[in-house]
């Protein structure tokens, strides 16, 4: 269903891949999943979640980069941030709107270049890094995902690898996807940015 979030267990790392990935039968309303996630939080969802919604809006006509610079700052200034930021995108960068999915990831990138270390330490769970590979695989949502954001998110996690090599996990996803042999292996890396970009690709050699 386009209106469920599938998560794994909250509150608990896994131990592999295939553990977080739910099967259907464990899908959640969001705001269920939302009430849980934010329990004991000082950054609450409704502080929140309107940022991230105006972010990544499809119906916006250009991206909203100073919105996308508070919702950094929203997510930097409290410490659950990142955690709560990154359920919420991996929510948005699964739907089934391009549009929506491929503004979810411009907020990523930013996020990544703007909100520090905190905020690479919690993208390189297993937990955030299986949202990301159910978007690829066809077991899950692979079927019906645009291959333009398919291709976003590996190019995205081929760049993680260079920027982040102390961030074993994304190396391990990478590396199991490539493996796979299912998608091309990037040429060019995500050249980092803290403001509009003029040019987000520099080529790989």
């Amino acid at each position: 269903p386009l209106d469920l979030l599938l998560l794994p267990v909250l509150g608990q790392e896994s131990t592999s891949y295939s553990e977080a990935l739910p099967g259907p039968g464990l899908a959640l309303p969001v705001c269920l999943a939302w009430g849980r996630l934010c329990r004991g939080s000082s950054l609450t969802l409704p502080g929140l979640l309107p940022s991230a919604d105006k972010a990544t809006d499809p119906s916006n006509p250009e991206t909203d980069w100073e919105c996308i610079q508070e919702l950094c700052d929203q997510i930097s200034a409290d410490a659950e941030g990142p955690a709560v930021a990154l359920r919420l995108l991996e929510h948005k960068i699964q739907s089934p709107q391009e549009a929506e999915a491929l503004r979810a990831l411009t907020v990523l990138e930013m996020c990544v270049n703007n909100c520090g270390e905190n905020f690479h330490s919690e993208m390189g769970k297993f937990r955030f890094l299986n949202g990301l590979i159910k978007v690829l695989s066809p077991k899950y949502l692979g079927e019906w995902s645009a291959e333009s954001v398919k291709s976003r998110i590996i190019q995205n996690l081929f760049s993680w690898t260079v920027w982040f090599p102390q961030e074993v996990k994304i190396r391990d996803a990478y590396q199991m996807l490539k493996k796979r042999g299912s998608f091309p292996i990037p040429l060019r890396i995500m050249c980092p940015f803290s403001h509009k970009p003029s040019d987000c690709l520099l080529a790989w050699l």
